[in-house]
């Protein structure tokens, strides 16, 4: 699916090799800043660690194909994200400067046409707390809570499913 570009300037493309920096920066400031509403300093580190390991966090880069928003004014990275062939949403994150502008919607609506295009029925995601809300809102039913852990930290977190 080719990358388009919305009317405020904002393109929604594939990610390129040299987003991965940006990809890191953008959510782990999203995360230390957004999700320090849900989580403790100490969940916080282990889901974002102030020096992640470059070969893990490229291999899932790699292996997820996210799609980005950018802004083509500013060359700024608003948001990224990713379904997967089995439906999953594995990673969803918008700029912490950037959200409540409808960056998400627009993301997810992407996704969720992307998962059209593969005849998928059906679209899931493991949501964070302080995710949640957002996806009820785009139409996402909760399933059940989940416990996971992540380097030694537990998180409560929410299995949600959206039918297409």
């Amino acid at each position: 699916m080719p990358h388009y570009t919305t009317p405020t300037h904002r393109v929604i493309r594939p990610w390129r090799s040299e987003d991965i920096p940006r990809l890191w920066s953008l959510t782990w400031h999203t995360i230390h800043r957004v999700n320090c509403r849900d989580y403790t300093p100490a969940q916080l580190d282990a889901w974002a660690p102030a020096e992640p390991d470059p070969h893990w966090w490229e291999k899932l880069i790699f292996d997820h194909n996210p799609w980005v928003v950018e802004d083509t004014k500013t060359q700024t990275l608003l948001a990224w994200g990713d379904v997967q062939p089995s439906g999953l949403i594995h990673c969803f994150f918008c700029d912490y400067r950037y959200q409540r502008q409808g960056i998400g919607r627009l993301l997810l609506n992407h996704l969720l046409l992307v998962a059209q295009q593969q005849s998928l029925a059906r679209v899931f995601v493991e949501a964070s707390e302080t995710a949640r809300p957002f996806f009820l809102a785009q139409g996402f039913q909760v399933v059940h809570p989940i416990q996971a852990e992540l380097r030694g930290q537990q998180f409560a977190i929410w299995l949600m499913e959206k039918f297409l």
